[in-house]
């Protein structure tokens, strides 16, 4: 499932391919993010809140073994790509406040 995730936004082998998944046509420039959240600076708080996504929907309680794969949602992917780009518009704004 990890490697899934991992290749959900590239596991790009070039600075073209990693563009071309940023660009807005269906690239995460296109997901809109919360402002709010992306106004926050702190690193810290960044962890925090994802350790506390990871709890509530990555992490479960121990399973059966099961003979067939846990499938994954379009909610999951969506899921996914907005926090990519919370992640990216975080970074950036922290990148720009550095600059000043």
């Amino acid at each position: 499932m990890h490697a899934h995730w991992d290749g959900l936004f590239g596991g790009y082998s070039s600075v073209f391919g990693a563009m071309l998944g940023a660009d807005d046509r269906g690239g995460l420039a296109s997901v809109p993010t919360d402002v709010t959240k992306a106004q926050i600076l702190d690193p810290e708080a960044w962890a925090q809140e994802s350790f506390d996504l990871a709890k509530q929907y990555a992490y479960a309680a121990p399973m059966r073994i099961r003979r067939t794969p846990v499938g994954l949602t379009r909610d999951d992917e969506t899921n996914a790509r907005s926090q990519a780009a919370l992640a990216a518009a975080r970074l950036a704004n922290l990148i720009n406040s550095a600059l000043r």
